[in-house]
C-alpha cells in the first residue's frame, strides 16, 4: 500500500497523462459527448437505445423517434437483449420490418421498426398504465 502522500502524486499523474493523451481527439470527443447527450435526454431512463443511434424526432420524452445504420435483424436482436435487461417483457411481435410491444407492471412500450436505404429508423412510445 502506498502512503497517502505518494498515492496522491500518482493520482495527479495518471490524471495529467490521461489529459495529455485524450486533448488530441478532444474535439472528436466533444461532438461525440454532445450527441449523447442530446440522445440521452430524449429519452425515458428505461429504454434501450443502441450506440450509434442519431436521434431524428423527438416529440417528448416517452415518444420520440431515431435512426441507425444496422440491419434489421442486428437491431431486433439488440433491442430485445436490451430491454429484457432494462427490467421491460417482449409481449408481442408482428410483421417485417416490425412492431415490438414491450411491457412492465406499470407500463407498455411499443417499438415500430421501418427500414431505410441505410439501415432502419425506429418509432418508440412509451406509455404508462392507469394505477
Amino acid at each position: 500500500m502506498l502512503p497517502k502522500k505518494n498515492s496522491q502524486k500518482l493520482k495527479i499523474i495518471l490524471w495529467i497523462a490521461i489529459s495529455i493523451s485524450l486533448s488530441g481527439c478532444a474535439h472528436h470527443r466533444a461532438e461525440q459527448t454532445r450527441k449523447r447527450v442530446h440522445v440521452q435526454e430524449a429519452r425515458a431512463d428505461d429504454l434501450a437505445m443502441p450506440i450509434g443511434a442519431r436521434m431524428t424526432k423527438r416529440v417528448s420524452v416517452n415518444h420520440f423517434e431515431y435512426s441507425i445504420d444496422l440491419p434489421r435483424v442486428d437491431l431486433v436482436n439488440i433491442l430485445l437483449r436490451d430491454m429484457e435487461r432494462a427490467g421491460w417483457r417482449t409481449s408481442a411481435q408482428e410483421g417485417e420490418p416490425g412492431t415490438t410491444v414491450f411491457e412492465k407492471p406499470n407500463a407498455l412500450c411499443v417499438m415500430n421498426i421501418n427500414l431505410t436505404s441505410r439501415g432502419c429508423r425506429v418509432e418508440v412510445v412509451r406509455m404508462n398504465r392507469a394505477a
